[in-house]
């Protein structure tokens, strides 16, 4: 979920994070993985609420696919 270096605002951000979600089978993982424990989540940053709000929208939407480890 870290900005590219020179990110230069939120909106730059959120699209480099959804390309990232879109196209790199890993990262993806990574964001569900974090969507599913965003309570338990600690996110800091210039652009935290705009990940938290990128992995509200990875756990609404993939929410039911993925198998909780419990």
């Amino acid at each position: 979920m870290a900005a590219p270096t020179g990110c230069l605002g939120p909106h730059i951000y959120a699209d480099v994070i959804k390309h990232r979600y879109k196209r790199n089978p890993h990262d993806r993982e990574h964001m569900l993985t974090l969507a599913q424990n965003l309570d338990r989540v600690q996110i800091i940053g210039p652009f935290a609420t705009e990940a938290r709000a990128i992995l509200q929208q990875c756990g609404q939407r993939d929410h039911a696919s993925i198998p909780r480890g419990d």
